[in-house]
């Protein structure tokens, strides 16, 4: 707080006047103590009418009356300073002074110097105020009748002016220490408006430290004396006060209420001074709230107040906030010159050399109260605090010595330890690598040389030869990468950068990996704010990058869990994030995951893996001038992101010739189901190529079961059970898309097996062949009420038995078909479905609607309710509809956002949060890529709001 409550400071020292002529010195008269009494009730009465004081005045002159100049000039100058005219101010009061030490009488002295500090701080004049105030407190503490009413009144009036001026340079120790004091004598003096001055000053002291609430309790304290003194000036004041409180706390609304009411409060008061605070803090505020024209209304007639009253105070923070404006709106030269005339006002406010002369100031006064006191003292203990410095100059010296001699001493002891911590980590590390290196080439080649020798003999080794290649091709993966850190490092390799695009590039990828995710039912999804992006980058970096960030997603990630791959740029960089949802890396792996040969257990390598394979995508990051990052989701799993500049400082040359077989895929958040991985359970073998559609084949003849797993091998994954209780807990783990199965099996028949699968909520939707040697139609018509879909005899054709097969999963494959085609279309309810499957698809929608705006729901949480694994429920989903879990669960989210934005008109973000989408972009894109239209495209499409 800077120069506020002059008004009341005035008013009381008014007061002091209309006292004055009952403490004028003891040789005044009685006559002439009359006189004063009735010449200060009179000039009271017309304080405020100028005229008549002038009139007065020139009457006093004439006349010779001091003791009549006295009181004019001193009416007269808080006049002219109520309607800041403070040079004029300045003249009156001087003349009040010069008048006042013609009469030698010491209240009188004391207040003109007041009026003068007050004066100069008014105008921003720190070191002539602290001048005047200091001189009229060493005058108030001298004067023999400082106990007296008019005494402390004087000397509180003295304090504040210093304390003022010690607030308004910073000196909040110095300001708080003279406001407490008056603050007791105010107190004493039983006056509620001193109390109110001086609890405001101790207030705007906290305020400037940050201690708001501290600050607002003496604010509160103020204006309760001020409405107990019933001044609106005070009030109007700690409104503002309030107001500065919330506006440091952002509290932008609160603080503008505050002010508005001090506002309209000291609108209609004269001191135009005090109503630039609350002007000025309301201009602020709407600064801060971007209400620009409020903000343009208030500056400008703050400024045009400003000027009139010559505050340079008022005027530096005026432009400084104009400059503030000036650079929000880009105007950088009308900014600059805002600024500099901010720091013109500024300067003349605070400068360094009115700070010197102030301490200067402070310094004289308080060496001339010591000397008065302390005189008889200061040379008996001169010498011994000569001796006492001595002493502690040398304790001190002594003590900085040794504390250097002990730190540095520390210092070497904590860097030879920290050496010899590295040479051991690094010791350890190289020792690590190599067993874990030794190790993973031993592992391809034990099975190199095994099958080799196998082969020596052997004709018919195709398939051995094959797992050669393939171990031949995981050994050279791993020496390939060894070679390539190296080369990275030394930079000894020229790459071939390209313009490109880097969507293209990342999809084809992608889809090298589809197979296999599909194998682990994990889904890719990829997104893309935009379908090409030009990069400048290395295609052999990337893609590498990308083999190894999603063969370490497709390892973590659980059973039909998911992959995310997130392409956008912003402000010319490009991001590449792929995230997964599995368990994420543990807080003691995440530091060194890109360390080289660092393996810990949770990392894109096993637990005796080389370590290299993130510390090589960091380097090939950095080499397209990239930064990656690792870290864990939220809800689960964790993800890596990669930040490189779309376009690089050096010239790249565009490719123009088009990626081969290439084509944009949409929808791949729907990835399709096609293959399911297993193993052929044939004699104990893998003989089973891997991604086809599964069967299961119960039967208790073993070769029965080799006959037709050689039948069915070529194109499917076949497993094989020996009785129906088998089948039921087989066909329960691995969820087969159909099941073969005999009528006479021990343990559990046929009829019993058909009849639980169909009760079965997890496996009723499986299709059921029946292979039976009863020929009986009874039986037949038995099989096909227990669930049998087909009946086939023995013997039975072994054409028949394929074409059946065929024909049964092509009509799932139809019915998923149409499925999926009419939940993108919004017309999923009118595909016919067996009661079994559409009462499952219901429980299903109904337990996502009931949980829709739940962080916590994903395919565990469906799987938890409807008592299914996560594995069972997402392969049956597939079977039924051809979209994984997660893709169903996402796309209810959107088809209930399309009732919404039918019928509902909020915001699209509104209705983004209530369908269960965190975040509005990223539903806006998925939207996009889905319906082909943005939400707010189709909200105003009628064709689409229609349906």
């Amino acid at each position: 707080m800077k120069k506020r409550y002059q008004n009341y400071i005035m008013a009381l020292i008014v007061l002091m006047g209309l006292t004055s002529i009952y403490s004028c010195t003891k040789d005044s008269a009685k006559t002439q103590s009359l006189n004063a009494k009735e010449i200060s009730l009179y000039l009271y009465s017309i304080r405020r009418n100028e005229d008549s004081l002038t009139l007065y005045l020139n009457k006093s002159i004439a006349d010779n009356n001091q003791l009549g100049k006295l009181y004019a000039y001193r009416l007269l100058g808080n006049y002219q300073r109520e309607n800041a005219r403070f040079t004029e101010a300045i003249s009156s009061h001087q003349s009040e002074l010069e008048a006042a030490l013609k009469l030698n009488d010491t209240i009188d002295i004391i207040q003109a110097l007041n009026n003068l500090g007050t004066d100069f701080r008014r105008v921003g004049a720190l070191t002539e105020a602290s001048d005047y105030h200091y001189r009229a407190l060493d005058y108030a503490e001298t004067y023999s009748g400082l106990e007296t009413n008019a005494g402390m009144k004087n000397r509180v009036v003295s304090l504040n002016g210093i304390g003022n001026v010690s607030l308004s340079l910073g000196y909040y120790d110095e300001a708080k220490k003279y406001f407490e004091d008056a603050l007791k004598d105010e107190i004493k003096l039983g006056s509620p408006i001193g109390q109110a001055i001086n609890y405001a000053n101790i207030g705007a002291i906290y305020e400037h430290k940050g201690e708001y609430d501290s600050a607002r309790v003496y604010y509160e304290q103020s204006l309760e004396q001020n409405m107990i003194g019933k001044s609106n000036l005070g009030i109007g004041l700690c409104y503002i006060h309030f107001g500065n409180i919330f506006k440091q706390k952002a509290e932008y609304d609160e603080a503008k209420a505050e002010y508005q009411k001090a506002y309209e409060l000291m609108e209609n008061i004269s001191d135009r001074w005090h109503w630039l605070e609350a002007c000025i803090s309301i201009a602020e505020i709407n600064f801060l709230t971007k209400d620009f024209r409020g903000y343009k209304h208030y500056i400008e007639l703050a400024e045009e107040v400003a000027n009139e009253i010559e505050s340079p105070e008022h005027l530096s923070a005026i432009y400084g906030l104009k400059h503030e404006y000036e650079l929000s709106q880009n105007n950088f030269n009308s900014a600059l010159y805002n600024y500099k005339k901010s720091i013109a006002m500024q300067d003349s406010v605070q400068g360094i050399k009115k700070n010197s002369q102030y301490l200067d100031l402070r310094v004289s006064y308080e060496r001339s109260k010591f000397d008065r006191s302390l005189r008889q003292m200061e040379e008996d203990n001169r010498a011994e605090n000569a001796r006492r410095k001595i002493m502690l100059y040398a304790l001190v010296l002594a003590s900085i010595t040794g504390i250097v001699i002990t730190s540095l001493l520390y210092y070497a002891y904590r860097q030879r330890t920290k050496s010899n911590e590295i040479l051991r980590r690094m010791e350890r590390t190289r020792s690590e690598f190599f067993t874990g290196i030794t190790h993973e080439f031993r592992t391809p080649l034990t099975v190199i040389l095994g099958l080799a020798e196998k082969i020596q003999g052997d004709e018919n080794s195709k398939k051995d030869a094959t797992a050669i290649i393939r171990q031949g091709n995981i050994l050279l993966d791993m020496v390939n990468q060894l070679l390539e850190m190296a080369k990275i490092k030394t930079r000894i390799e020229s790459s071939k950068w390209v313009n490109d695009d880097i969507v293209a590039h990342t999809t084809m990828q992608v889809e090298a990996f589809r197979p296999y995710a599909s194998a682990k039912g994990t889904d890719l999804i990829v997104v893309s704010n935009e379908r090409v992006m030009k990069v400048d980058f290395i295609p052999k970096y990337y893609e590498r990058i990308l083999v190894n960030l999603l063969s370490n997603g497709l390892k973590y990630a659980p059973q039909g869990g998911k992959i995310e791959i997130d392409l956008s740029h912003h402000n010319g960089a490009f991001t590449l994030l792929v995230s997964d949802n599995g368990e994420g890396i543990s807080a003691k792996d995440l530091p060194h995951i890109f360390d080289e040969f660092y393996t810990g257990k949770s990392l894109g390598q096993s637990e005796t893996g080389t370590g290299i394979g993130l510390a090589l995508v960091q380097k090939m990051v950095e080499a397209m001038n990239g930064t990656i990052a690792a870290r864990n989701r939220k809800d689960g799993g964790a993800e890596f992101v990669i930040t490189m500049p779309v376009k690089q400082k050096f010239e790249v040359e565009e490719r123009l010739k088009e990626l081969d077989h290439f084509e944009p895929i949409a929808n791949l958040e729907f990835t399709k189901y096609d293959y399911e991985l297993g193993e052929m359970e044939l004699n104990g073998e893998d003989d089973g190529p891997q991604h086809r559609l599964s069967i299961l084949v119960v039967e208790d003849n073993a070769d029965i079961q080799s006959y037709i797993g050689s039948l069915l091998d070529d194109k499917y994954l076949v497993r094989f059970a020996s009785n129906g209780d088998e089948g039921i807990n087989k066909a329960s783990e691995f969820l087969p898309d159909l099941i073969i199965t005999d009528l006479m099996m021990p343990v559990m028949d046929g009829f019993e097996l058909s009849g639980k699968i169909r009760s079965n909520k997890i496996l009723n939707h499986i299709p059921i062949i029946v292979i039976s040697a009863k020929t009986d139609s009874q039986d037949l018509h038995d099989a096909i009420e227990a669930g049998a879909d087909a009946y086939l005899t023995k013997p039975f054709n072994a054409a028949e038995l394929k074409l059946r097969v065929t024909k049964l999963l092509e009509q799932r494959q139809i019915l998923r078909d149409k499925y999926s085609a009419a939940m993108i279309g919004g017309s999923a309810e009118e595909v016919e479905l067996s009661n079994e499957d559409r009462d499952f698809l219901n429980k299903v929608i109904s337990i996502v609607y009931e949980n829709i705006t739940d962080n916590n729901l994903n395919v565990d949480f469906v799987a938890d309710h409807i008592y299914m694994s996560r594995s069972q429920l997402n392969r049956k989903i597939r079977q039924i509809t051809g979209y994984s879990i997660s893709a169903f669960i996402l796309h209810i989210r959107l088809e209930k956002s399309k009732r919404m934005l039918r019928s509902d008109n909020a915001r699209i973000g509104d209705i983004a949060i209530a369908c269960g989408f965190e975040d509005s972009n990223y539903y806006s894109r998925v939207f996009k890529q889905i319906y082909k239209v943005s939400p707010s495209q189709f909200r105003k499409t009628p064709e689409y709001t229609n349906q």
